[in-house]
């Protein structure tokens, strides 16, 4: 029992010391994931070097567990360091006095096996949609390989040990369902912190909006009028009315900043109706054709026409979809498709809107929303912040997932309404 317990103890606590602790402490990414990858490796190995001793030739080791989270939660690239480091410690054995219950050859021969069916599952992106369910099936996978070969190797075991090897993939399966829920617990609650971090960062520029935008854009017309005075003027020569060009473009450009700021200091749920979605994202796309063209990438339409129905403002939400589409075509500077669905998930319709662009590494994804922050060149970041914004205060969520050279998907939740909700309530 004891043993059975320090096993667990070998997969979870450098689990929890990792989330808990080093990753607050690393803020680059590649950091993040060099010590993710030594905390899965370690606990990889410490579990191979102390197994639990049922007899001479039967041992359990719950070593699958940490191999599948490095799969999961770091990449490919996680899982195939530690993949290396369990490869270089079952090497070590054949020199060493550690022993294992089959031959070195078959555990190969068993990861191997499992490895190809996890980059099956990496290329589908399944480790990522459904990862819960991924690790469950990657862990019944290897383990259940591993009891085969046990079992080809010594059948004199089949019968009288079938109950300790179904308590091996058990053990193996709690082992992961805890792992994964731990984990996911400490990124929910990263997500959260992030979130209200971010809510008060929108709460102050929406303030300083208020407060400023009006006292700058006054005198700002004022001198945007009497540039143009000078430019239609007979008298100003060309080369002058060329700058004087110039500067109206820069002050145009000034004041669509603060337009947009003073988006931010509005209310975002004005004039609140029944819009159905599929209408308001088949709109922006016709509109939005030419740019596309222009820029060389082809708009996939993926959803089902049909009744999508949600409270909101319908031009607040034109201008969402407007510029997340947008931004993804800019996302494909040589080319490329940009592909939109809807899809109902509990309760919520899924507006998503997916690129096969440059992508972003996690740095940029967790600061997309920041008031002055973007990945484009003379971008402001307030065109996404105010999507942000919009997106909330519909009680909705505007989620993003990206990789560098994969592309970048946006899905926008918004609750799900009924038209006969309204009636009902007007009734």
């Amino acid at each position: 029992m004891t043993n059975l317990l320090l096993q667990v103890l070998f997969v979870i606590f450098p689990l929890i010391l990792y989330h808990a602790w080093f990753r607050s402490m690393i803020s680059k990414e590649t950091g993040r994931k060099t010590a993710f990858t030594v905390v899965c490796a370690v606990s990889a190995v410490i579990c191979m070097t102390n197994p639990i001793q049922i007899f001479p030739d039967l041992m359990f080791y719950i070593t699958t567990v940490p191999w599948v989270i490095a799969f999961a939660y770091g990449g490919m690239m996680v899982g195939l360091f530690v993949s290396l480091a369990m490869g270089l410690c079952l090497g070590l054995s054949m020199v060493t006095d550690l022993s294992y219950p089959l031959p070195i050859p078959i555990y190969f021969i068993a990861y191997g096996f499992t490895l190809v069916i996890i980059g099956l599952f990496h290329l589908r992106r399944w480790l990522i949609t459904y990862r819960f369910a991924s690790i469950m099936i990657l862990t019944i996978l290897n383990t259940s390989s591993l009891l085969l070969a046990h079992w080809l190797i010594h059948p004199s075991f089949t019968h009288d040990l079938l109950p300790l090897y179904l308590c091996y993939i058990s053990l193996n399966l709690c082992c992961a369902w805890l792992s994964a829920y731990m984990i996911e617990f400490f990124i929910e609650r990263d997500r959260l912190m992030a979130e209200v971090q971010r809510s008060e960062k929108m709460k102050v520029v929406g303030q300083l909006a208020a407060s400023v935008a009006h006292e700058v854009r006054n005198p700002m017309t004022v001198v945007r009028g009497f540039l143009q005075l000078m430019h239609d003027s007979p008298e100003t020569s060309s080369r002058h009315r060329s700058y004087i060009l110039m500067m109206l473009t820069e002050m145009d450009r000034a004041q669509d900043i603060i337009s947009e700021y003073l988006t931010l200091a509005r209310p975002t749920a004005d004039h609140v109706s029944l819009v159905n979605v599929y209408k308001i994202l088949a709109s922006v796309k016709d509109s939005i054709i030419p740019y596309a063209i222009m820029r060389n990438v082809h708009i996939i339409d993926r959803e089902q026409p049909g009744e999508y129905w949600v409270h909101g403002n319908e031009e607040k939400i034109k201008q969402v979809f407007l510029n997340l589409i947008k931004n993804a075509i800019e996302a494909n500077p040589a080319g490329g498709t940009v592909e939109t669905n809807i899809e109902r998930i509990k309760g919520h319709l899924a507006i998503v809107i997916k690129d096969n662009g440059v992508g972003m590494s996690k740095e940029q994804l967790e600061t997309l929303g920041m008031p002055f922050y973007s990945t484009k060149e003379h971008g402001t970041g307030l065109g996404l912040m105010v999507c942000y914004n919009i997106i909330h205060a519909l009680g909705g969520k505007i989620l993003a997932d990206s990789e560098r050279g994969m592309g970048t998907q946006f899905t926008v939740l918004l609750p799900e309404s009924k038209p006969e909700t309204v009636e009902d309530a007007a009734g």
